[in-house]
């Protein structure tokens, strides 16, 4: 995760909701942006909200429940 200067040295919280259940889980960023989301299988959408920072959403399809998939989801916050 990066912010338009491509820096991003803070702790985010990632948020990914179920768009069948409403579910929603919470996942936290490395301090240098990186992080990892472990979601069932469904349709979600991933946000961030962060002052100074326009809200980013972006939706996600994770498929076959039980398998490791490593996909690159860039995410870039826009300032206000």
């Amino acid at each position: 995760m990066k912010d338009t200067t491509q820096k991003m040295n803070q702790q985010i919280t990632i948020t990914a909701t179920n768009k069948k259940t409403s579910d929603e889980y919470t996942f936290s960023s490395k301090n240098n942006g990186e992080f990892i989301l472990a979601l069932e299988e469904g349709e979600y959408t991933i946000s961030v909200d962060i002052d100074g920072f326009l809200p980013f959403k972006k939706d996600l399809k994770v498929s076959d429940i039980g398998t490791i998939s490593e996909e690159e989801l860039t995410i870039v916050l826009q300032p206000k």
